[in-house]
């Protein structure tokens, strides 16, 4: 696997742990213990919080601390008015290939 892809790979489940609440908002995250939970290097880690911070899912401050970012009720809504009509479309093309 190469070192993107292992940075990938944390980010991904990082992500999910985030949008599933097993990771709580305005949660420290910590390199050292993402290290070690995921047995990869700090930079694979610095990418990954890197992505995570892109998709505006954690902070991290200028002391190089991490927080899951806590978002407000307008940022969910905006957020579900995407996700369901995706949600929606596929739903739609999976019961149409199953009944092909």
């Amino acid at each position: 696997m190469t070192k993107r892809s292992v940075s990938t790979h944390v980010f991904q489940s990082l992500r999910d742990r985030i949008i599933s609440g097993e990771l709580s908002p305005n949660e420290p995250l910590t390199e050292a213990k993402i290290c070690q939970a995921y047995s990869v290097s700090r930079a694979t880690v610095r990418r990954a919080l890197q992505l995570l911070e892109k998709d505006e899912l954690v902070i991290i401050e200028e002391n190089k601390s991490v927080k899951i970012k806590i978002f407000t009720l307008s940022e969910i809504l905006d957020m579900l008015d995407v996700r369901i009509p995706l949600e929606r479309y596929v739903v739609l093309k999976a019961t149409k290939q199953i009944t092909s």
